[in-house]
This record gives structure tokens, sequence and C-alpha cells, in this order.
């Protein structure tokens, strides 16, 4: 059964976007070439907001996609993140961070790597 992970992270600065793209996009070609890598997606949201979407042939005990041999649509993901997911330790967290406030991503700047 393929295990999916779902991150969200949003850029607290504009100064921090070139250097956080780059590390990025890093990340994802090595995930992409990772043994077991079946999909690496990224969603640019608004307001420096990105979401990544991974799908493994691992994690036997993951439950959520079941049979499915596609990776969830965003919306599924943005739904499971809020009543699934756990919230990252930041070091200065916004308001939004503290009440795990998720806005539901735009459907429109994703990029998929494999």
């Amino acid at each position: 059964m393929p295990f999916v992970s779902i991150t969200r992270l949003r850029v607290r600065r504009w100064r921090y976007v070139p250097q956080f793209l780059f590390q990025s996009i890093r990340a994802a070609r090595q995930a992409k070439r990772s043994a077991g890598s079946i999909s690496v997606s990224v969603l640019r949201d608004a307001d420096r907001a990105f979401w990544t979407r991974t799908v493994w042939r691992d994690e036997v005990a993951v439950r959520w996609v079941q049979d499915r041999d596609e990776p969830p649509s965003w919306a599924e993901a943005h739904r499971r993140l809020r009543g699934e997911g756990r919230r990252s330790r930041v070091s200065y967290p916004s308001e939004a961070q503290r009440r795990f406030e998720i806005r539901e991503p735009r459907a429109s700047a994703g990029l998929v790597l494999g």
C-alpha cells in the first residue's frame, strides 16, 4: 500500500523565498530519484505558502491512499492535513500556526516532478 506524505510551509518573509525555493527544488529532485518514490509534486500557494505531496511504495501501515495508483487531490490533502496532520515546531509561529488554521490551497500552480 502506498505511503503519502503531505507538507505545507509558509515562508515568513520574502527575503527567505529564494533560498527556500533553491533548497525545495534540491529536495524534490532527491525525493524523485529515491528508491520507492512514485510521485513528487509541489504546489505554490498564495501568501508565500508551499505544499508538497509525495507518494512512496513503502509504509504499509499508512491507511489513507488505500488501493489507489494516483496521489490524492490537493483538496483531499488539505482536508486530511487539517484533520490528521500535526503541527510543526517553529521558532516564530504565526497566530494561524498557533491555531492550526490552514487555508485550502489554490489548485492552479502545481509542479509535478514525476
